[in-house]
């Protein structure tokens, strides 16, 4: 009709006329339209729908005046196109969710739920007598089909979904759809009762039955609602609850909002709170969450939605608020600035404090309502911290292994690291005891892939996301379920991280996937930072040790070539006088000789050193072992040494063990050994020149020590003193000469007869070196 009536429960007044210059009916009060008395919007719709646009009605008042009214439009060109288009929206994605997952039950239940809802939208109450006639008929009669329905398929939607609920309970299922089916047949039976006969009491009889269908709905909305809620607190699994926060999240803003915006006022004050364009838009929203929900829960973060949703429409209130207070304030203090100028401070007022608010509300938005996702992002970016911090590959995987089993408890969980030699290492873990101190052949050329994905026991991952299937029976033969390999940047392997099963035994969901993966890209370029460091720090050690071994070497022969040419002189020396001199006796002539002979024997020691040294810098040099009498040895050795004690003017102590046991050794390397370590003692041992050799049979070891009164060697340097070229950087040590071997041969000597060398030194009380040697068995 072309006026808006106001239904009272006492009368029906005319507010507003459509299409009518008759001002004059405003505020009177209907009596009957034709020879009905009607007393709410459903019932004068239902009569008038059995009139078209143009046909005209008598419209009978209280004040015994009568009008005739032609019939206009009641829904607008914008109503009709949003209802085919969001009930086009809904059969579209109902039939996506069918193809993307036709063999889960929940999407085949969603697909009927969205296709009898679009019939719903786009056969809404309109004119049902156009011809052909039964066309009309029908189209009402889908209607009735689809709003009796959608009730009990919702409600058993939700009993299915994410989960079945209701496991061979078909007998409540079957009451449930009986029911619709009654309330079907009750809206069908009036309906044509209206057709036969359209008395008022037919009209009101339909109209209830119609008020019954709605509520039957909003009982079946709360109580999948209460479903999903009960649902989502008792789910032990991370997705199921994340798709239950899509449906909730849709459920808050489409049926929700229906039922409180439209079907309840209705019901309560007969007539909608909002127009039914409004009501289509928020339906719209049901179709694209649920079947979110069901295809591809993960598209987007559904917290940070829920988040972001709770910001916004929290800043956008305040805001809007805020620009009334401003034009009120405005408008009472400065009436004589331009209305346009309030516009534009207002706006500017609201422009510059939109992004402190929205950051302010997003904080205590993500802190308040958000703790659990606020305080793990904080955990996180402090765990990512953590690994770009790291200097060690050793901290890194501790640290890695640590913070993952405490954000994703798993029974399992171990790192590792990828060798040279293709030798898998293990370097930190939980749980993978066997593989302790073990290496495992890393086997490339039987790679069926390229690496680039998880590799993982399929069951145990949320189906949807990308893996390798891995090798069912090597993966449950060591407890594993999930294997991420860490690839730099180059594709270069450098190990993998590797885990077992969740402590909740639920699968793998794909927040998880994305979460490790992006730990294990930190790390994968953490360990390149890592190595690209330790080989620069390892270019920087050889170039100063190849500088030192350089600045050694140089030393070494000068060293030499000092030592060699002191008994040289000598023996040139000596050599002369007994050439020169006629008449020199024979006692002399005999000293002369010994002193010849004594430096010989020493330039013979000290090229002996060089040519044994070279031997073992070239792993060549060879020992002939035998059954031998240390004693023997070192008596030999001290009657050679002999010149040199007496030379240099040594008091020297000789004491032999005679508990003697024989040793299995060469007995010239033994020699060189004492050798080495008499010249050191003669060399080191400054004004005070007392050397004492002993031997001593202890513990099925016979041990052999030199020991002297010399200088010492302070703690600092021990550890250094069988390097080869070692010298210590003192002026005592340094005018002592020597070229820097003995020590070390005597080390290598020891080694080759798996003995030991064991020094005690105190700086400026001299030195005791003590060979040990193993003894033969008896």
């Amino acid at each position: 009709m072309p006026f808006q009536i106001d239904y009272k429960r006492s009368a029906d007044k005319i507010i507003r006329i459509e299409n009518s210059t008759d001002a004059s009916l405003i505020n009177k009060t209907i009596l009957k339209i034709n020879s009905y008395t009607l007393s709410s919007p459903e019932e004068t719709e239902t009569f008038l729908d059995a009139y078209s646009k143009g046909n005209t009605v008598k419209v009978f008042f209280t004040d015994h005046t009568t009008v005739e009214a032609a019939l206009i439009n009641y829904y607008s060109v914008l109503y009709i196109f949003l209802s085919w288009l969001i009930g086009s929206s809904f059969f579209a994605i109902g039939i996506v969710v069918l193809i993307k997952a036709k063999a889960y039950k929940p999407a085949r239940l969603f697909h009927w739920v969205t296709v009898f809802t679009a019939l719903m939208i786009m056969m809404t109450w309109g004119y049902y007598n156009i011809e052909p006639k039964p066309f009309g008929y029908l189209i009402r009669e889908i209607l009735h089909l689809s709003v009796s329905i959608i009730p009990a398929l919702f409600l058993h939607f939700t009993l299915s979904f994410p989960r079945e609920k209701i496991i061979g309970n078909k007998k409540r299922l079957s009451l449930l759809y009986t029911f619709s089916f009654l309330v079907f047949g009750l809206l069908t039976y009036s309906f044509v009762l209206i057709l036969l006969e359209p008395t008022s009491s037919r009209i009101n009889a339909y109209v209830i039955s119609y008020n019954l269908s709605r509520v039957f709905l909003i009982i079946c909305v709360i109580i999948g609602i209460a479903v999903f809620i009960h649902s989502y607190k008792n789910s032990p699994i991370e997705s199921d609850k994340k798709k239950l926060k899509w449906i909730l999240f849709g459920l808050f803003l489409g049926p929700l909002g229906f039922v409180l915006f439209w079907t309840l006022p209705i019901i309560i004050f007969r007539k909608p709170m909002v127009s039914e364009e409004i009501v289509l838009i928020l339906i719209s929203i049901i179709p694209i969450t649920f079947g979110i929900s069901i295809v591809k829960y993960h598209l987007m973060d559904i917290d940070q939605v829920i988040n972001r949703s709770v910001v916004y429409f929290f800043v956008i209130g305040v805001l809007l608020l805020l620009y009334l207070l401003i034009i009120s304030l405005l408008a009472n203090f400065a009436i004589q600035v331009e209305s346009k100028v309030f516009s534009i401070i207002t706006a500017l007022t609201v422009v510059l404090l939109f992004q402190p608010l929205k950051n302010k509300t997003q904080k205590f938005v993500d802190k308040k309502f958000f703790r659990v996702q606020y305080d793990f992002r904080e955990e996180l970016k402090k765990f990512f911290d953590e690994i770009a911090n790291s200097f060690d590959i050793k901290l890194l995987a501790h640290t890695v292994v640590a913070r993952i089993e405490s954000l994703l408890p798993v029974k399992k969980i171990g790192f590792f690291i990828l060798s040279e030699k293709d030798k898998l290492q293990l370097v930190t873990h939980h749980n993978f005891d066997l593989l302790i101190n073990r290496t495992i052949k890393f086997q490339r050329e039987n790679l069926k892939t390229d690496l680039s994905l998880p590799v993982a026991v399929p069951s145990s991952i949320e189906p949807g996301v990308l893996i390798e299937t891995a090798d069912l029976e090597v993966f449950r033969r060591w407890g594993i379920n999930l294997v991420f390999p860490i690839k730099s940047t180059k594709d270069e392997l450098h190990g993998f991280l590797v885990l077992g099963e969740k402590k909740s035994e639920s699968r793998f969901t794909v927040e998880d996937i994305d979460l490790i993966s992006a730990v294990v890209g930190r790390m994968a370029v953490s360990i390149d930072r890592i190595k690209l460091q330790e080989k620069l720090l390892a270019k920087r050690l050889e170039s100063e040790r190849l500088k030192e071994l350089n600045q050694m070497k140089s030393y070494f022969i000068s060293s030499v070539s000092h030592d060699m040419k002191t008994p040289l002189t000598s023996i040139k020396m000596f050599a002369e006088l007994l050439k020169s001199s006629k008449e020199i006796n024979s006692d002399k002539a005999g000293e002369y000789l010994e002193m010849i002979e004594g430096e010989t024997n020493r330039l013979t020691r000290l090229i002996d050193n060089v040519l044994d040294f070279s031997k073992i810098e070239r792993g060549i040099k060879e020992y002939h072992l035998e059954n031998i009498s240390l004693n023997e040895v070192v008596s030999r050795t001290m009657k050679m040494m002999q010149y040199q004690f007496k030379l240099h003017k040594f008091e020297v102590e000789q004491n032999l063990s005679e508990k003697e046991k024989l040793i299995y050794a060469d007995k010239d390397a033994v020699e060189e050994a004492l050798l080495n370590l008499l010249s050191n003692s003669i060399k080191y041992s400054g004004d005070n020149k007392i050397i004492k050799v002993t031997t001593q049979l202890e513990n099925n070891f016979m041990i052999l020590s030199v020991e002297d009164k010399g200088i010492g060697i302070d703690k600092d340097n021990l550890k250094n003193i069988f390097n080869p070229f070692f010298r210590i950087n003192s002026k005592m040590m340094q005018k002592s000469g020597g070229a820097g071997l003995g020590l070390s041969i005597v080390k290598h000597i020891m080694d080759a007869h798996k003995g030991k060398i064991e020094v005690q030194s105190e700086f400026g009380k001299g030195s005791k070196f003590s060979s040990i040697f193993p003894v033969v068995p008896e």
